[in-house]
């Protein structure tokens, strides 16, 4: 039989977020639907030379080992062999490469090359799809000697700006489809391969895929739809009677904000349908802001070498030798900030001119939607929208956990589900 893996992938600049659907040929569609495994990546690998190369990793009890294949995905050493893939060499990959002492290699955030350009996007879709596939083979009692072979089926998403630009969708989707991809494993003894067959990819765009999950959340995600309901019951308690299931089946236009760490985007909808020529996106997201913290705290003597550091701070307790020192650091990154928010609220004044009055509600959802909660954005925005409108409420809808960071897998899990589910 076989092995064919689908996979909603939000290749994300601060994570890959996934889920996986699996069969081996004998499940019925309704089967392999039914249950999808969730997975995220953190969008970093590092690269291994000479001096790098560790000893094959060995257990002392089969307990030992079933635990670490539990977590194979978090222990990643690979080698990539794909036309696609300029890169090579041998590399550590998510977690796995943050609890190595290595040096990183991320997204670049100032750097203007696209998602679609860059080898890291492939690099860890590739990994973890391959990953994927040796934990099922282990949980099975495959012969991981022999190379292990598997067909993909994804639904993946890009920024509306780079989307956009001419050819990029169907380039980008052709350096999946168009090519073998072997993905081979070091952690063992003896070395793992894995061959990856794409057999379809589609891609659409982040915000818009983002919506679909809005759309259709009454039916397919009733905690995300009772979230945006009793958000907007709570802001405008006057029409609260208004607001039901109903109503978020209704809306047909609409105005998301999609903020990531290296770009933000601005999606219109428009009669139902995504507006691609007034949607538009910057490309500046919340890692500039936290490196504007990192830079201003380095001048205060603070040990920040770069960004994680200062997430991971940031999300850890706080020093009780340090009194008020992690309320400084926050201050400061809250003033950073600040001009984030401005650059979202002068994008939004672009796009309002271009469109009227026709909108009737926003959206603010991504991962920077969480710390940018804590900021003026909303009292902006508002005021904004009102501008635009004679005066009149438009009402905003702020995602937040645990929705806000997840909603585009959650539409791209229902696009994959539509377009390349199994038909019974």
């Amino acid at each position: 039989m076989t092995y064919k893996l689908y996979f909603a992938n939000d290749a994300g600049n601060d994570s890959l977020k996934g889920t996986l659907f699996t069969s081996d040929g004998t499940e019925t569609a309704k089967q392999i639907f039914s249950a999808g495994e969730d997975i995220e990546c953190p969008s970093v690998i590092a690269m291994k030379d000479s001096l790098d190369v560790t000893a094959p990793v060995e257990f002392s009890s089969e307990a030992e080992k079933d635990a670490y294949m539990d977590d194979f995905l978090k222990h990643m050493d690979v080698s990539i062999t794909s036309s696609s893939v300029s890169e090579s060499g041998r590399f550590l990959v998510g977690q796995a490469a943050l609890d190595s002492t290595m040096p990183l290699t991320h997204f670049d955030y100032n750097d203007l090359s696209g998602k679609s350009e860059v080898d890291l996007t492939l690099l860890l879709t590739l990994s973890n799809l391959a990953g994927k596939r040796v934990q099922d083979a282990y949980k099975k009692g495959e012969d991981l000697d022999n190379q292990l072979k598997m067909d993909v089926y994804m639904t993946t998403a890009l920024p509306i700006s780079e989307a956009k630009q001419p050819n990029v969708l169907r380039n980008y989707r052709k350096r999946y489809m168009d090519n073998a991809h072997i993905v081979t494993f070091h952690n063992f003894k003896n070395p793992i391969s894995v061959s990856l067959q794409f057999k379809n990819v589609f891609v659409g765009l982040e915000g818009e895929v983002a919506f679909a999950a809005i759309k259709n959340s009454p039916n397919a995600y009733p905690e995300l739809a009772n979230s945006i309901i009793n958000s907007l019951k709570e802001k405008y308690p006057k029409v609260a009677d208004k607001i039901n299931n109903q109503f978020i089946k209704n809306i047909k236009d609409a105005i998301g904000f999609d903020l990531g760490g290296k770009t933000s985007d601005c999606t219109v909808i428009t009669n139902g349908k995504p507006n691609i020529m007034a949607s538009n996106s910057i490309m500046r997201g919340y890692d500039n802001v936290l490196q504007r913290s990192v830079d201003y705290l380095q001048t205060k003597n603070y040990g920040f070498d770069n960004i994680r550091q200062l997430q991971k701070y940031l999300n850890e307790d706080e020093n009780p030798f340090a009194p008020g020192s992690k309320e400084k650091v926050i201050k400061v990154v809250s003033s950073a900030a600040e001009p984030f928010a401005d650059e979202i609220v002068s994008n939004a004044s672009q796009t309002l001119r271009k469109i009227g009055t026709s909108i009737k509600i926003g959206f603010v959802f991504g991962g920077a939607a969480v710390p940018m909660k804590t900021t003026r954005l909303y009292e902006k925005l508002n005021n904004k929208f009102m501008s635009f409108n004679g005066d009149q409420i438009i009402p905003i809808v702020w995602v937040d956990v645990p929705y806000a960071q997840v909603l585009n897998r959650m539409g791209l899990v229902l696009i994959l589900k539509a377009l390349m589910g199994p038909k019974e």
